[in-house]
């Protein structure tokens, strides 16, 4: 296995060949991308990969995404600025950096927060750039009931400025109880949804 083996090279090759081809962004990352992730996610729980083969994997995914990235074609760039981050306590960076390419093919500006971000950390950058959507991934919510009281506040500067919030991850599609506490513009639960959301509301408002 190419992610496995830490071939860099091959992974790009998997990713970028597809597009080349005219397969979507959003198709090459929810079928091939997220399904091959998801699987060592599952050799590592299950402790038939160690944790430095986790982390090659990882880094190896990485670098192809950098390489997938370098390729793509934007024919226009817009003024529509977008803010990705993860929650707090979640390090999994990759959702975030996948969330923006999509954002960048459709031509949207984007500050990447990475992962690890507080809502009150993220609610500060959103008064300093304004942007039209922010992007918020959880893989899981390590703390709901804190989040949830700080997301109000960060939530209600969204209203105020007319931003779009939209959440991606289990931590916030698993269960009602996250929707109703969480509320969004729209809950991903796949690159598709996002990617769609993006084109049918080219406005961001």
């Amino acid at each position: 296995d190419a992610l496995l083996g830490g071939r860099e090279d091959d992974c790009a090759a998997l990713l970028m060949k597809p597009y080349l081809r005219g397969t979507p962004l959003w198709e090459i990352f929810d079928r091939l991308f997220c399904e091959a992730m998801s699987r060592v996610g599952e050799l590592w729980y299950s402790g038939d990969l160690t944790i430095a083969q986790e982390h090659l994997a990882t880094h190896t995914a990485t670098s192809a995404l950098h390489a997938l990235r370098s390729v793509i074609a934007v024919t226009e760039v817009e003024s529509r600025l977008a803010v990705c981050c993860s929650v707090e306590d979640d390090f999994h960076e990759l959702p975030v950096q996948l969330a923006q390419i999509i954002f960048e093919s459709e031509g949207c500006r984007v500050i990447n927060l990475g992962a690890n971000t507080p809502f009150f950390a993220l609610e500060d950058a959103v008064r300093r750039h304004e942007p039209q959507v922010v992007c918020i991934s959880a893989t899981m919510l390590f703390h709901r009931d804190r989040g949830a009281h700080d997301y109000r506040s960060f939530h209600f500067l969204t209203r105020q400025m007319g931003a779009k919030v939209l959440l991606g991850g289990k931590g916030f599609t698993a269960d009602e109880e996250a929707r109703e506490r969480f509320p969004a513009d729209l809950y991903a639960e796949s690159f598709k949804e996002l990617h769609t959301f993006l084109v049918t509301n080219p406005g961001g408002k």
